[in-house]
């Protein structure tokens, strides 16, 4: 049973972290250019092709790198640094990839290390806030009338 609750939990981290690398994706791409992007007619086409190699690259590497092997409760300074050398890794091979596929055309090369801040501070903060919650109600839990104690 307790493998079964680790696959949900593994899963949910994936799907969020492909997620993130959508929105990081969009937001680089939105700060790089100045306005909110609003894609119309053939252009959407184009984003989504563009969107769907970065953000299934990221997680391929993501998953390669070993970001889904610690169990998330236990989220620590560790799996920071595999957050950042997984990041530091899957975003120049996504836009490596979308280089191939597209030629970058649309994309401005400074959006890259925009991609780059946003992936890392999405992923870490998701896990930080996870954990906080997780810390939150363990320790609800251990003194039941719900007082922070140390």
């Amino acid at each position: 049973m307790d493998f079964i609750r680790y696959r949900k939990k593994t899963l949910l981290v994936i799907l969020y972290d492909f997620f993130i690398t959508l929105f990081a994706l969009y937001a680089s791409l939105a700060i790089r250019l100045g306005d909110p992007i609003v894609f119309s007619g053939h252009e959407i086409e184009f984003a989504l092709k563009n969107f769907a190699i970065i953000s299934f690259v990221q997680c391929a590497v993501f998953f390669t790198a070993g970001l889904y092997r610690p169990i998330v409760r236990f989220s620590s300074t560790p799996d920071l640094v595999r957050i950042v050398r997984g990041a530091l890794i899957a975003v120049p091979i996504s836009y490596l990839f979308l280089f191939l596929a597209t030629r970058l055309e649309g994309i401005p090369r400074s959006s890259l290390l925009i991609d780059l801040m946003m992936v890392v501070v999405g992923l870490g903060a998701g896990r930080f806030t996870y954990r906080m919650f997780k810390d939150r109600s363990a320790m609800k839990m251990r003194h039941g009338d719900g007082n922070d104690t140390i």
